[in-house]
This record gives structure tokens, sequence and C-alpha cells, in this order.
């Protein structure tokens, strides 16, 4: 199902036609798509499909619609039948690629999205109606599949799969009408696809849940069913996303699956370094090494310095206030303890995680030890870096010097 040049989709649509359960088309409620054709232009456009049947009375060109969008490929003479491609310059150019019966999309779509993917999902009638897939706009990533579920006549139905933000899925089984992700019984799976919170979500939202493991997953349908076992940690997670001032409602209760991988000690970087952050397991490169919360500040060319701000997005930066920075202070998360280095192990990255919302955290970028010191570079602009972070990177770049002539 992940595999992007797999013709899997087709194989389990044929499948569910067979056990399909007949709704009447009054029941499916599908609405025709109104688009007013302004214009005609009648060129050559090569053949998608190999079945001759399916052009049989159709003609060749792009049509142009009143609200701007626009049509390349095969067309009855009321346009309701159509083969090809739409292009809906009405909203950012996005194309659609596929079949429409009676003006409605019917069979295998190809739809892009605005983020640079696309997704495949079959139609009947206008309404998603089979195996679903969603993919990112970056092929060669291990997280570029963002969407995998099942409709029958566009209600969710059985398992489904949601991506997220740095890699982790949320998944469950549809109980709802409104096709959000929303139950009882979701689960959050880390980008390890190990770790897991289970329980209660709304609209993809953790209301309350424990942590899990990941026991086993089988594959049905072309749907990987998991199942989880519950570990010794029985703390109970809930929602718990920053403010301005607020850094968390508990700051002293840490975060189970960081502490059981990375602890602080004193660092070895340097005499004043002060404290480090440590590794207790073996990480590969890519994996989720640690997280940094803290509160949400606007970003602004005004604000006062900080070393431990660090730059989510246009929207906020992440910073761990002064009185927050002891671990008797804070230490749901740890990543602020990691040090600076110019030849670092690791590198940012983001997450949407399911207690602390959006935040920063630490990647391997190669294998680390148990014992080894996590380090990052911090990526100070040295028109505002402090003065201990110039002389680092003076010695740095010495040190490279020497290494290049041979010293």
């Amino acid at each position: 199902m992940s595999d992007q040049k797999n013709d899997f989709l087709e194989t389990l649509k044929k499948d569910m036609d067979s056990s399909d359960d007949n709704d009447t088309l009054e029941d499916m409620g599908g609405d025709v798509e109104y688009l007013d054709v302004e214009s005609v232009e009648h060129v050559h456009v090569d053949q998608e499909y190999y079945q001759e049947e399916l052009y049989n009375g159709k003609s060749s060109g792009i049509l142009h619609f009143k609200n701007g969008d626009t049509f390349k490929g095969w067309f009855s003479p009321d346009y309701q039948q159509r083969i090809g491609v739409l292009t809906r310059w009405s909203h950012y150019g996005l194309k659609t690629s596929g079949q429409w019966l009676g003006g409605l999309m019917d069979g295998l779509m190809v739809m892009e999205n605005e983020f640079g993917g696309y997704e495949e999902a079959n139609f009947s009638s206008g309404r998603r109606h089979g195996p679903s897939r969603a993919f990112g706009p970056c092929p060669q990533r291990s997280d570029n599949l963002w969407q995998v579920s099942f409709y029958h006549h566009g209600k969710l139905r059985g398992q489904y799969w949601r991506g997220c933000l740095g890699g982790g899925y949320l998944t469950g089984v549809a109980g709802n009408q409104s096709n959000d992700v929303s139950g009882d019984n979701v689960a959050f799976i880390f980008s390890n696809l190990s770790d897991a919170v289970c329980g209660k979500f709304l609209k993809g939202k953790l209301v309350t849940g424990e942590n899990n493991k990941l026991a086993s997953v089988e594959i049905v349908d072309g749907i990987a069913i998991p199942q989880f076992c519950k570990t010794t940690d029985t703390s109970v997670a809930t929602r718990d996303i920053s403010t301005a001032e607020t850094i968390s409602r508990t700051p002293l209760i840490g975060d189970g699956l960081e502490h059981s991988r990375v602890e602080v000690k004193q660092s070895g970087v340097g005499e004043t370094a002060g404290e480090g952050l440590f590794s207790k397991v073996m990480f590969r490169s890519g994996d989720l090494v640690s997280m940094l919360n803290g509160t949400r500040v606007i970003p602004s060319l005004d604000e006062e310095w900080s070393d431990y701000k660090v730059h989510f997005n246009t929207d906020f930066d992440i910073d761990i206030p002064d009185d927050m920075r002891r671990l008797d202070q804070y230490c749901s998360t740890l990543a602020h303890k990691a040090n600076h280095s110019f030849s670092p192990n690791t590198t940012w990255g983001r997450m949407d995680h399911p207690k602390f919302g959006l935040i920063v955290t630490l990647i391997a970028k190669e294998q680390i030890q148990p014992g080894d010191e996590v380090t990052v570079n911090y990526n100070y602009h040295q028109a505002v870096a402090p003065a201990w972070y110039k002389e680092c990177l003076q010695n740095h770049k010495q040190q490279m010097k020497k290494k290049a002539i041979g010293c």
C-alpha cells in the first residue's frame, strides 16, 4: 500500500466491487459537478487508456470553464462524460486526473494537493468509494505515505491511517459519521513504529490515553491492523499545549518514552558547558532522540536574546524561560540540555506530538551508542550570536584548517 509505483488500489477495488451491497443512487446522494463550459478548443489529445470503447462518441480538446478551470482530454457532446485532466486554476492550479461519468468523478482518480503530493482514490458517482491513499512531496522519504483508508460511498469504513508531522501515524477503526479521526480506541504510533499512545482522540487530538507498545501487525485486505500491549508505564497522558506564559501544566512529569532513552549528566563538551544530554540506548540514523517543548513566542526583531530559543516556523519560536532551565524546574522534555557542536550527532526536526503538539525534536544523524553525549548545531546567526558561540566557531575553523593541511 505504501509503494507509490504499484497498482494495489486497482486490485483492492475489484475485490470490493465483488462484495458491494449495491446501495442506490438515492441513498448515496451524489451531487453533480456544475462546471459551466465557456469555450472549447478542438485539438488532438493522446488516449490515456487502452480500452478503445471508452473513447467512443467522444472528441478530444480543451474545455475552458467560466470559473477559469480547464479540462484537457476526451469528452462527450454534453461534456458530462470526460476522460483526462482537470486543472483547477481557481485552486492553485492543482490537477485531477481520471474519468467523469454524468459530470461526477468515477473510478480511480489521482488528485494533486497543495503540499506537493497527491491522493489516489476510487470514486463512485462523485464520492470516494473504495481504497484511498495519499502521498507527500518526497517519494524517497520513509514517511511519505500520509494516509491510507477505505471509503464506502463517501464514509470512512474499517481501519484507517493518517500520517503526522515527524513520521508518526494515527490509526483506528472508523466509527463516526464525520470522517474525522475521533474515537475511544485511536492510537498514535511514534516514528519508531514501536511506541504508541492509545486512548481517546477528538479530531486527531489526544484527549486521554496511555503508553503502549506495538505488539503485532496483521495485513487484512491490504490494510495493516495493529495490536498493542501495555507497558510498565501506567501514567495517563493528556493534551498539554504550552502557551507564551505556561510551558506545561505538569513541568516535573517527564515524558516516559524520552526519559527511557536519554538522561542528563555533566557534559564533556567543555569546562563551562555544565550539564549535557546523554544516550541511554543505541540510536540509528534517523531515529527520534529527544524533544524540545517550551513556551511559544511570536518571532520578533525586538525580542530579547535567549540561548534556548529555537525557531519552529513563522508563527512561533520555542523557548525555555529563565525559571524553567533546571531539571528541578522543568523536565517534561530534555532536548534543551543538548549542548552545541559544529560536528553534532543529531540534527533539528519537528513533530506533532500527541501530548505537546507541535514541538522541535533532535534526530540522529548517525549511529549513537549508549553513553554518548548528544549534541546539535545551534545554528545561530553570526550577527546576533553570543560571544561563546563565535569563539567556538573560530576554534572549529582552525581545527578544520589543520585537518585540511594534514597537521
